[in-house]
């Protein structure tokens, strides 16, 4: 252990509880209600919330309790049903109620700082070390005993502060890129929009207007009138209405008997939806196929080609539960 860090559990530094266990109303608003499902990786999933009413809030948190389900800055909230590792610390901003099925974590500031514990329970160790304590237990769920059993390394306090300050300005900083990204990504919709679906230099041009932000060289590509295009109505002059397939090949993805555990290996990249999720490119698969299973993928192999390639998915069915990946390829590079 390095340098003057101490051993403990996380019972023995940490008050440790839960949300209310008693059932509550309903309604369509009031104050926040969190289950586990709204736990995220150091964020809020507020897709789908409930309120309860200020009585039950106050009845269910009542300051007065000596339980530690008031939550209170710097409290760090894990998700105890369903996947375990999400967690989040309340800030002094927050102001909202939980469930049973999230666990609450309270530090004894005095040995150890907020910040630093949100990083532990957050890092692949701890989970590592959680699924190890955790076995026998009923799968999806983690209860409160396991949580207090299990082991935390305690650097000096003053080094737990400045090591919880690195890892939240570089986090800091990722979240400002996030927030970069989605704003070119929708500049990027919009311009595509206004080019490509409204044709607003064709319109420019038309009027006798310079298309707004547009250089001559790139306005010059588009023309200065419009023609018929048939069922999706006028469309710029010279350009023409296909489909997908008319400028490239389009095949669906298949997966390999799992069954079979031959079918995979370390030999060829094997791309699924979960690797496409948030990127615009995917540089690595989590799964790859062996030899034997890249045979029984007839017609769904190439090569890659990042200026020809292009990775789509697609859902069907009423409930969106069905879905595949697709792939657009484009040019002679085909195995």
């Amino acid at each position: 252990m390095p340098g003057d860090s101490q051993e403990a559990t996380i019972g023995e530094v940490c008050s440790v509880g839960d949300g209310a266990h008693a059932k509550v109303a309903r309604q369509e608003e009031g104050i926040l209600y969190l289950t586990s499902k709204n736990i995220g990786f150091g964020s809020l999933k507020l897709d789908t919330v409930d309120y309860i009413s200020d009585e039950d809030f106050e009845r269910l948190f009542s300051k007065s309790l000596r339980a530690v389900n008031r939550l209170i800055p710097g409290d760090i909230l894990i998700g105890i049903i369903g996947t375990f590792g999400n967690a989040y610390q309340y800030k002094e901003s927050d102001h909202f109620g939980i469930s049973s099925s999230i666990a609450i974590l309270r530090p004894d500031p005095s040995i150890l700082d907020s910040g630093f514990l949100y990083y532990v329970v957050t890092s692949t160790a701890f989970k590592d070390t959680h699924a190890a304590y955790k076995s026998g237990s009923v799968q999806g769920y983690t209860n409160i005993p396991t949580i207090k059993s299990l082991p935390i390394v305690l650097p000096p306090l003053a080094e737990q502060k400045a090591i919880a300050h690195i890892l939240g300005t570089l986090d800091d900083k990722i979240e400002l890129n996030q927030q970069m990204n989605q704003t070119l990504e929708a500049i990027a919709r919009a311009l595509f929009k206004s080019w490509f679906i409204d044709f607003d230099p064709v319109r420019a041009k038309l009027d006798g207007r310079q298309p707004i932000g547009m250089d001559a060289e790139t306005a010059a590509l588009f023309p200065a009138e419009f023609e018929d295009g048939g069922a999706i109505g006028k469309i710029p002059k010279g350009w023409v209405v296909g489909t997908v397939q008319d400028i490239g090949h389009v095949i669906c993805g298949k997966t390999p008997s799992t069954q079979d555990a031959e079918n995979y290996g370390d030999e060829i990249p094997f791309i699924t939806i979960p690797d496409m999720h948030g990127k615009i490119f995917s540089v690595k698969t989590n799964r790859y196929l062996s030899s034997k299973g890249v045979q029984t993928q007839a017609n769904k192999t190439f090569r890659v080609s990042a200026s020809q390639t292009l990775l789509t998915q697609q859902f069907w069915g009423s409930s969106k539960t069905r879905r595949s990946s697709k792939v657009l390829h484009w040019g002679d590079e085909w195995d």
